[in-house]
């Protein structure tokens, strides 16, 4: 089996913390319908300026 995982970004956030995101799974093509995997976290440290 073989998938990718792709992050699209806009800006760092403005204070540290822990981070909710869904993760849903897409079939190659553009007309397949998405599944709802769950949800995934991510923490960031506060800058110490």
């Amino acid at each position: 089996m073989k998938f990718s995982i792709a992050f699209e970004t806009n800006a760092n956030p403005e204070a540290g913390g822990i981070y909710e995101f869904g993760i849903t799974a897409f079939p190659d093509g553009e007309s397949g319908l998405g599944q709802f995997l769950g949800l995934g976290r991510i923490s960031f440290n506060s800058s110490s300026n």
